[in-house]
């Protein structure tokens, strides 16, 4: 009988570098999530290139949090999520 496989987490590649991200720590909703480059992990329509991480050895892709690499249109420390207008 074979073991199934458990995800632990998720990660994403940028748009534009393709540099890969641990978004492990993103909220699910999470939109306009940028890169160190300027492109675009998560887009502002919430897409993202992630696939699945099922071992901790499995990624050697650094973290991506809540409060990197902001865009310019979201509050400092935050990022955008869906149905969010309390921003100009």
């Amino acid at each position: 009988m074979s073991e199934e496989k458990q995800i632990i987490g998720m990660e994403a590649q940028c748009w534009q570098c393709t540099k890969v991200w641990n978004i492990s720590t993103l909220p699910a909703g999470a939109t306009s999530v940028k890169c160190d480059c300027g492109g675009f992990v998560v887009t502002p329509s919430g897409k993202a290139m992630m696939r699945p991480i099922y071992d901790m050895f499995d990624s050697n892709a650094p973290l991506l949090e809540v409060g990197d690499n902001e865009t310019p249109e979201a509050p400092k420390g935050k990022i955008i999520l869906p149905g969010d207008s309390n921003f100009k």
